[in-house]
């Protein structure tokens, strides 16, 4: 008897430690839900306001300059470079001036480089509404970077690699004019996608 009322208590804190563990996964579910929801509401509204404050865009080449720092702007406390346009998946994304791992869930951030010298590396995440898309994307897309002094720059997607690590070494390999990493969550994995300017 002494043993069966023991042994129901070891069953009862058992059923009761699984529940807690499966109201605790779908706490970390609801929150992250709402988090990645308010990271595009977030996006979304840089974004209309960054527009609302560039200059009509106008197609230009990468040149060298003195000072090859990008012009920023800032936006609701986030200083903007520009905008990132990847028409054939619909998406239109503001891009922070600098690296912040905070902030690259709700948009790209500018990891180094800069777009005159044709060195520029800009990270994001692929979660929903930012570069979700990324593991469709293929060699020939055309990718659209426009500055906040208004110049248009257009770029083709080159080369697309998989790496373990987005070391700065590793993102500057090659020859390319414009460098995309995103961080593929199911993997861990980045994937490198590498262009080049061009129409």
């Amino acid at each position: 008897c002494m043993k069966r009322l023991l042994r129901d208590k070891v069953s009862l804190i058992c059923i009761i430690l699984g529940a807690v563990l499966i109201l605790s996964a779908l706490s970390v579910l609801v929150i992250t839900q709402v988090s990645r929801n308010d990271a595009c509401k977030d996006a979304v509204m840089i974004l209309q306001k960054t527009r609302e404050q560039m200059p009509h865009a106008v197609d230009r080449v990468p040149q060298e300059r003195g000072n090859n720092t990008m012009a920023s702007m800032e936006i609701d406390d986030i200083n903007v470079i520009g905008v990132l346009e990847m028409p054939g998946y619909g998406r239109v994304l503001p891009v922070a001036t600098g690296w912040d791992a905070d902030l690259i869930s709700s948009l790209p951030c500018r990891f180094a480089g800069s777009i005159y010298d044709r060195s520029l590396i800009i990270g994001a995440s692929d979660g929903d509404g930012q570069c979700n898309f990324a593991s469709q994307m293929e060699k020939g897309d055309r990718i659209v970077l426009t500055d906040m002094e208004g110049g248009k720059y257009t770029y083709r997607v080159e080369a697309i690699h998989h790496a373990k690590h987005a070391t700065l070494e590793k993102l500057q390999e090659g020859e390319y004019d414009l460098t995309i990493f995103v961080r593929i969550s199911k993997t861990s994995e980045y994937l490198l996608i590498r262009c080049r300017i061009g129409v």
